[in-house]
Formats: structure tokens, sequence, C-alpha cells
């Protein structure tokens, strides 16, 4: 029922807005993702192989050069699993978007919005099953692709049986040469239902998380070759998560631990403006054991404004090693 609910809206609003007569735009995403996590020896982390994709088609009544409102759906599929779909989403957004300056309203697609958040923040499933964004989101940047965001994401309307919760968050970017300055932060918000349960109560959590370092890229095929690493070492975070588990904590949970550190190394297999695929191998040092995954992730992105010229062999980057 749900889905017809969903397809039913979407069609309904397709027709709608072409009958209408204004120019009409379009969007179609799909994202894959294959994580094998080989947690076995953890007590903190579930040992888990997560293997699906989000197919996002999205039609857009455009309302000048800067402003379109959009609607569409996310469906997702975990494959083993007999249903058709394992999830459907409606979207329907307003969207104000300059060169220097993207503004959405309503429920969207995250897309990359919330990709420079470590796991300390956001675990991986939460990249593959949570992958829209119901609320706000404003990020300015500038020619040097240094940013700031600032968003919320209603996660739980209250009701008898679901807890209110949502998140305000705010990041950015600063790079001076080849030096760098981040920041990551979040409010989330874990209140009661409604109405009330009396053995409930409101729980806030708040992270922010500030870096600094040097990058550094070529040409020769060594910029698709990368490693992300970091680590902590102090008290027990998660106090609470004997009582809340994932309700309350959306990151890693090795964050249990007094002391974690996680080292990514990826390639990328794929790069253009429609298509970004990688493959990674992901250590985790943990409770004095040596944990591995891997993952492989593919995204495809199209729309109707994106250039249709044929792509090169650069297409493939790591042809770079072969061909210099």
């Amino acid at each position: 029922m749900r889905k017809f609910k969903a397809f039913s809206i979407f069609s309904l609003l397709s027709i709608a807005i072409t009958c209408y007569g204004q120019e009409l735009t379009w969007k179609f995403g799909y994202n894959y993702f294959f994580d094998n996590a080989e947690y076995a020896l953890s007590t903190y982390s579930v040992d888990q192989t997560m293997h699906g994709m989000n197919l996002t088609p999205e039609i857009g009544w455009k309302l000048d050069d800067k402003q379109t409102v959009f609607t569409g759906v996310n469906l997702m599929k975990i494959y083993g699993e007999p249903s058709f779909t394992n999830g459907e989403d409606f979207l329907a957004y307003y969207q104000y978007k300059t060169p220097k300056v993207k503004f959405r309203a309503g429920a969207f697609p995250k897309e990359d919005m919330l990709d420079n958040y470590s796991t300390f923040f956001f675990k991986d499933s939460v990249r593959f099953f949570r992958p829209i964004m119901h609320g706000l989101y404003l990020k300015i940047n500038n020619s040097n692709n240094d940013f700031f965001n600032i968003w919320m994401d209603w996660t739980g309307y209250g009701s008898k049986n679901i807890r209110e919760s949502f998140f305000i968050g705010a990041s950015g970017l600063k790079r001076k040469g080849v030096l760098f300055g981040e920041m990551q932060s979040y409010l989330f918000h874990f209140a009661n239902t409604t109405p009330s349960t009396e053995s409930f109560n409101v729980s806030e959590q708040f992270q922010m998380h500030l870096s600094a370092g040097a990058s550094y890229s070529n040409d020769t095929g060594l910029d698709t070759l990368g490693t992300d690493n970091i680590s902590y070492f102090g008290n027990q975070r998660m106090s609470f998560y004997d009582r809340h588990g994932d309700d309350l904590y959306w990151g890693s949970p090795f964050l249990r631990g007094k002391s974690y550190v996680e080292s990514k190394w990826y390639a990328q297999l794929i790069k253009s403006d429609r298509v970004n695929a990688n493959i990674g191998l992901n250590m985790h040092m943990s409770e004095k054991q040596l944990l591995f995954q891997q993952t492989i992730t593919l995204s495809v992105n199209i729309n109707k404004q994106r250039d249709t010229k044929q792509h090169t062999s650069n297409m493939f980057p790591l042809m770079n090693f072969f061909t210099k």
C-alpha cells in the first residue's frame, strides 16, 4: 500500500506539472553499496555484510534559472531480500542554487551533502539506509572549494510509539595552499513520545570535531589513491548505549571503548561528472583487536542540464599509472 501511494503521488504531480506548461527538468540517482564488516571479535559492533542500492528518480518544476521545486521517490533494495523493495520515501522539496549557494527545504536526497562527516558522527549504515534528509540545508562555498553548511534533519515525529528526534548541524572547510582546517558538529535531540511516556527522558547529544592537516594531489594517478585516518583516546563515550542503543547514538559504536583507531585506504575506479566508483579496505583497532572491513560503492547521477559529451579514458583514473 505504501509503494502504491508513493508512486501514485509521484505520477499525479508529474502529470500536473507537465499539463501546467512550465519548464520541466529531471534528475536520476542510483547508489550501490557493498560493505563487508568482519567484526566477529568485537563486543561493540556487529559482524555483518550490507549489500543493496538506492534508486532516486525526480522531476522538477523550474521557477527560474535558480529556483526549482522537485518531487520524486527513493526506493531502497536490499539484495537477497524477497521483497520487491525494502524501503520507500516520498520526496518533495524547494531548491535555490547558484555556483556559490545551495539551499533546500523539504524531503530531499542527502547526496554528498554530509560526506565530509566522519564515522565518529555517522556510521556507514546511516549513509546507506537513511539517504533522505527531512528539513533544511544551506551551503555557501567559494571558488577555492572552501565551504560552510548548516542543516536540520527531522528524524522522528513524536507519536504514541515514536520519540521526537532531530539533528541540527554545521560543518566547514578552509584551505590555504596544501594546508586545511575543518570543523564538523551536530546536536541530536532525542525527546519523548506524544503523549509522554513516564519512563522516558529527554536526551541530547552534542559533538564537535576540529582538525587541521595537509592534502596533495597531482595528475599522475596518485590522486585516485587515498587514506583517511582518525583516532580517539580518552574516556568511554556513548554512556547510555545499553539503554538507548542506535536510537540515540548514530556514530561508530567503537567509540564505546577508551581507544579506537580507524584507517581507511581506498582507490577510485571510476571518476566522471556522472559516475563515481570506489573500492576500499578499512582497518579498525579496538579492544586490542585488528578488525577489517571491505567496501565497494558506485554512484550514478544524471540530470537534464548535465553535459552529454563523450567521456575519455580519464574516466578510469587508475589507468594513469599505465599510460604515463
